[in-house]
């Protein structure tokens, strides 16, 4: 099981079935209904009988190669097989997309870094911002983010990437509706954009913390730069980390600073962002 939610008493509530974030679930002949993909969880409370019945009937090859599997094996039967993959916290209903997002990573990182506290404006652009953002029913640890519109989704990211304005990401956008007459791609503006861009943070943090989390991770390096832009200093961080026998190096975050360029206020914010990365 690999944990997804934890109560102010650090107890687990919630979790989710290792093997379905690593291996699809195998087809039911004769089913009668169309079979889900997804990712199974658990909440508390855990019962054992629960997590052999979907893994015999579910993920039956790979159960059977876990039991037979000594205990140094079953340490690393899921790195060897598979590495964590983002579908570890997505999940997937036909043309809409969940997201399972830590509290922490959403109220610490993404509502609090990326807004300045003391302008009126920047508070209005937050709430509308974190529109996506629903804390998860029964639980003080976890948001759920719900993505109905998916095509136009990975169209925003796809254009983010290339570093396109979110002005100019809507008006392109629209072309394309336009062009190809597809419905989905209605409505899009700069205010949905930033709503994506802001779910696109949380899920890149999240996937992180993921390969921070591996068993064989004991260290990472940071490194960390900065630029001014219209008069506000950038601070860029990226982190280096060798999760499975080859160094990585990724992007972390790049966050406004609004307090005074010294270093004691710069270490500070590079903790604030670690603590928020390792509160689970």
């Amino acid at each position: 099981m690999l944990i997804t939610s934890c109560d102010t008493k650090s107890l687990v509530t919630l979790v989710m079935c290792h093997f379905c974030v690593c291996f699809k679930r195998v087809k039911q002949p004769g089913a009668k209904h169309q079979q889900t993909e997804n990712t199974k969880y658990y909440s508390a409370p855990f019962y054992k009988e629960n997590y052999e019945q979907h893994n015999s009937s579910q993920h039956p090859v790979e159960w059977e190669k876990y039991k037979k599997a000594s205990k140094e094996e079953k340490m690393e039967f899921f790195e060897t097989m598979k590495s964590i993959s983002i579908e570890c916290f997505i999940r997937t209903n036909g043309n809409i997309l969940e997201f399972i997002m830590d509290l922490k990573i959403v109220e610490d990182i993404v509502a609090q870094l990326f807004f300045h506290p003391n302008n009126d404006l920047e508070a209005l652009s937050l709430e509308k911002s974190m529109v996506f953002f629903k804390k998860v029913p029964n639980t003080t640890t976890s948001y759920c983010i719900t993505v109905k519109n998916v095509k136009q989704f990975e169209l925003a990211f796809d254009h983010t990437s290339i570093g396109l304005l979110f002005r100019q990401m809507s008006t392109i956008i629209d072309q394309h509706k336009k062009a190809f007459g597809n419905a989905k791609l209605v409505g899009l503006n700069d205010h949905i954009v930033s709503q994506y861009v802001c779910v696109g943070v949380a899920i890149n943090l999240e996937r992180i913390l993921d390969i921070l989390s591996f068993p064989r991770v004991w260290s990472f390096a940071l490194a960390a730069n900065s630029s001014t832009h219209q008069f506000v200093l950038y601070l860029d961080i990226r982190i280096r980390v060798c999760p499975n026998g080859s160094l990585e190096d990724l992007h972390l975050i790049t966050v406004p600073f609004y307090d005074r360029h010294i270093v004691e206020n710069i270490a500070a914010l590079i903790c604030c962002i670690l603590d928020a990365l390792y509160a689970r």
